[in-house]
């Protein structure tokens, strides 16, 4: 409640409008909206609360849950990455199997990290998202009216030969430095857009990672996990609702 009051009350008083989650909400349908829908009424601190916890725990829910079984396919393919997860739970962690995950602690699992990366950009969890114009424009030669409806294609852009070295590879090292035994390939952040880009990103990105890197420790610290069909490809499905 303090955090929406005091930001409520610093943009009331002239405060510039920041492209988070919590600005966009608190000018939604007023005069300082960038859509400029003022024929709604404004949100109130009831309301943008009970968004914030609904779409926040839905959204970070179901990323983390399709990513954590895309994880877990990955690794099982390739056995060399658990080698190298196993080691840095064991470095970082130590032997203690009950031992708690402080959050200065997950910092330091570089390569988990790097895995996370990884199996985000071989099969992102938005693998599109969908944008309109608002004004006439013209890209790449082209017109377009506006109201055209855009997909933005986030997984071919993140497995095109032009922007990764061998994309068709499972390769974790590409996230890492040189000095953590990566190869250190130089990675545009518009060529890695799990979560989406711009002002419409995932609020809840930086919680489901979080949440990801715990729910692998505590697992590969106690469990393995083998597939029954090595040859048989990922099933995955995607639907996006305007």
């Amino acid at each position: 409640d303090g955090i929406i009051k005091k930001r409520r009350q610093e943009i009331e008083n002239g405060s510039p409008v920041n492209f988070n989650i919590l600005d966009l909400l608190l000018v939604s349908n007023t005069p300082r909206d960038i859509e400029n829908f003022e024929d709604e009424p404004p949100m109130n601190d009831i309301g943008i609360k009970a968004l914030f916890a609904e779409a926040i725990a839905e959204t970070i829910a179901a990323s983390v849950e399709t990513q954590c079984r895309l994880f877990l396919y990955n690794v099982a393919k390739n056995p060399k990455v658990l080698e190298k997860i196993r080691a840095e739970i064991l470095d970082v962690f130590g032997l203690d199997k009950n031992l708690t995950i402080p959050y200065e602690s997950l910092e330091k699992c570089h390569y988990i990290d790097a895995v996370v990366n990884e199996s985000m950009y071989s099969k992102a969890p938005a693998p599109a998202n969908m944008r309109i114009i608002e004004g006439d424009e013209v890209i790449g030669e082209h017109y377009w009216q506006s109201g055209t409806w855009f997909w933005v294609n986030n997984d071919r852009i993140m497995n095109h030969p032009n922007n990764w070295n061998e994309p068709e590879y499972f390769n974790p090292d590409r996230f890492l430095n040189k000095e953590l035994g990566g190869t250190c390939e130089k990675i545009r952040k518009s060529m890695l857009i799990p979560f989406g880009g711009g002002i419409r990103m995932c609020p809840g990105r930086h919680l489901a990672l979080i949440k990801i890197k715990i729910i692998k420790i505590l697992f590969y610290r106690k469990h393995n996990f083998e597939l029954v069909n090595e040859k048989e490809a990922v099933k995955y499905y995607f639907n996006d609702l305007k």
